[in-house]
C-alpha cells in the first residue's frame, strides 16, 4: 500500500506546484499587460 501511495502523492504534489507556478505566471502577465495598457492609454490621451 505504501508503495502505491507515495507515487500518487509524489504526483498530486509536482501537480499542485505546476498550478501554483502557472497561476503566478498568470497573476503576472495580467498586472503586466494592464499597467502597460493604462501607461499607452493614457500617453494616448495626452497626444
Amino acid at each position: 500500500m505504501s508503495q502505491s501511495a507515495l507515487p500518487k502523492l509524489g504526483v498530486i504534489s509536482t501537480g499542485a506546484f505546476f498550478v501554483v507556478d502557472l497561476i503566478g505566471v498568470i497573476l503576472v502577465s495580467i498586472v503586466t499587460a494592464y499597467i502597460l495598457y493604462r501607461y499607452f492609454f493614457k500617453r494616448g490621451q495626452i497626444t
